[in-house]
């Protein structure tokens, strides 16, 4: 997650417009500390000076040496960010923490997501949870919102959605848009409230409205499902479209369909291919099996059964029930690959496995053709596979991050 930039807020409240650089200056070069934060930041930001971020490191470091919190907060978010200096995590939190033990209230948070994330810093949640309630019970937004998430997660703290409502609500009613999404999904789901899809839809417009992929892609879940108000797919295409622009997969994906079946939109198949591929390029598994089969048939792109095997292959290795459905059916006839009736085998039974009810007669198909060898041969590899996902969902389970 991008973390707050320390550098654009520790000044607020200063009227730097009507601030005398001149005569600040010479009290820098006199030694006064604050003097010396201020030059730091007006060069940092450019305002009223040349912006220079090596002449900002440079007051900034000095200021700071004599204990300005100000200073410090801004020399770790220069050093997190590669700014005037080597990009270095490990400087940074070490500003970071001066600051934040200075009651710096952004550094708080910043040093929060350092441990987090575990970024110049050995991976603590306990320890983020500390800096990020710091922070959050001074009213700053972001640790509010941060808070919020490890109580959701469980991160630190034991899981607890109503302490994760309770602060979500706190950032969200300061207008910060990633807590109003996530207080929509808490009332969508019902998790630390009761459940409410008008509050839910209340909350992503709120969020939406400014501009938040997320929560733009989820007001159009709500249009297009008819979750809380009549089903519009005229409005749910307006907002997918929104969020898509902005890359969001799913969003992508979802906007592909409605173009691929003339829903809320012009029916279209080149717009629908052109939005499953930018989908698909990041890995989202569902658009690529879609790709694959617009490019089998032909449909919005010209007909490769090359490009659609591959696309199939990287849906199937992800976990895709239908692409392992579909990739056994091609290895099983030979069609755009060399028949092999053990791969077959292999990805009928994984499908099956996840709920695809066509793999099962297609597998018994395929195990009349089999050789006994063949078919122990298919099981082992599909054991394997099998295993293969299973731990790559476990270990997915404990790396989630705070979402942007």
């Amino acid at each position: 997650m991008d973390n707050q930039s320390v550098g654009e807020t520790s000044a607020l409240g200063r009227d730097e417009t009507s601030t005398d650089v001149a005569l600040t200056m010479a009290l820098a070069a006199e030694g006064d500390p604050g003097a010396q934060a201020m030059i730091g930041y007006l060069h940092l930001v450019g305002q009223g000076v040349e912006q220079d971020d090596v002449e900002a490191e440079k007051w900034l470091w000095r200021a700071a040496m004599q204990g300005s919190a100000d200073a410090a907060a801004n020399l770790g978010w220069m050093h997190e960010n590669g700014r005037g200096v080597e990009r270095d995590d490990g400087e940074a939190a070490k500003w970071y923490r001066r600051a934040a033990e200075s009651g710096a209230v952004e550094a708080q948070t910043s040093l929060g997501w350092m441990y987090e994330s575990g970024r110049g810093v050995s991976p603590d949640d306990a320890e983020a949870v500390k800096w990020f309630r710091c922070a959050a019970e001074q009213g700053d937004a972001h640790a509010q919102y941060a808070l919020g998430f490890m109580y959701e997660n469980g991160r630190g703290v034991l899981q607890d959605f109503t302490e994760a409502e309770k602060w979500y609500r706190f950032a969200a009613e300061q207008g910060l848009a990633d807590a109003q999404n996530n207080l929509g999904t808490m009332y969508e789901d019902g998790r630390g409230v009761d459940q409410d899809s008008f509050e839910a839809i209340d909350w992503f417009r709120r969020a939406a409205e400014q501009g938040d992929a997320l929560a733009e892609n989820n007001l159009a879940v709500m249009y297009a499902s008819g979750r809380g108000m009549p089903q519009d797919f005229g409005e749910a295409a307006k907002w997918y479209k929104r969020a898509a622009e902005q890359g969001q997969a799913s969003a992508q994906y979802a906007f592909g369909l409605l173009c691929r079946h003339g829903c809320g939109v012009s029916q279209d198949d080149a717009d629908a291919a052109c939005w499953y591929r930018r989908a698909a390029e990041q890995g989202y598994c569902q658009a690529q099996t879609a790709l694959g089969l617009m490019h089998w048939h032909g449909r919005g792109v010209a007909q490769d059964h090359a490009e659609a095997v591959l696309w199939f292959q990287s849906a199937a290795a992800q976990g895709d029930p239908h692409a392992q459905n579909i990739i056994g059916l091609m290895y099983g006839v030979g069609k755009g690959v060399k028949r092999d009736y053990v791969v077959a085998y292999m990805w009928a039974t994984i499908s099956r496995l996840q709920g695809e009810e066509d793999g099962l007669g297609w597998r018994r198909l395929l195990a009349g053709r089999m050789t006994l060898t063949q078919l122990s041969e298919a099981k082992r590899l599909a054991q394997i596979e099998w295993a293969r996902k299973q731990l790559h969902s476990a270990s997915a389970m404990h790396g989630d991050e705070i979402p942007a």
